[in-house]
C-alpha cells in the first residue's frame, strides 16, 4: 500500500517499523502536553539511522531535530550557508 492508503476495514496502513513510530508518536505526545510545545533535549530520541529515514519519509526531521542555518553574507549577496542539524551534524 502506498502513504495513506486505508485497508478494507477503512483502517489507514503505516509500513513502518513499530519501535520507530512510537518513538515519533512518544515524541508527539511530550510536544502536545508542553505548553511552550518545545521538547528538552534530553527527552529527544536518539537519532537513528532508520528513524531519521521514516521522518524524512513523513517530512517531519525539521520538527523533531531542529536546525539552524547560518549565512554569511556581505550586503545583498550571501556567499555561504551552514545547516547544523541535532541528528546529522553540519553540512554546509
Amino acid at each position: 500500500m502506498e502513504k495513506g492508503r486505508r485497508n478494507r476495514d477503512g483502517n489507514i496502513f503505516i509500513d513502518q517499523d513499530p519501535e520507530n513510530f512510537l518513538l515519533l508518536v512518544n515524541y508527539l505526545r511530550l510536544r502536545m502536553n508542553n505548553q511552550s510545545r518545545k521538547v528538552p533535549e534530553k527527552h529527544l530520541p536518539k537519532p537513528t539511522y532508520s528513524l531519521c529515514y521514516m521522518l524524512e519519509y513523513y517530512g517531519l526531521m525539521p520538527a523533531v531535530y531542529q536546525q539552524t542555518w547560518i549565512g554569511c553574507c556581505n550586503r545583498l549577496v550571501c556567499k555561504e550557508f551552514t545547516c547544523e542539524e541535532k541528528s546529522y551534524g553540519t553540512y554546509e
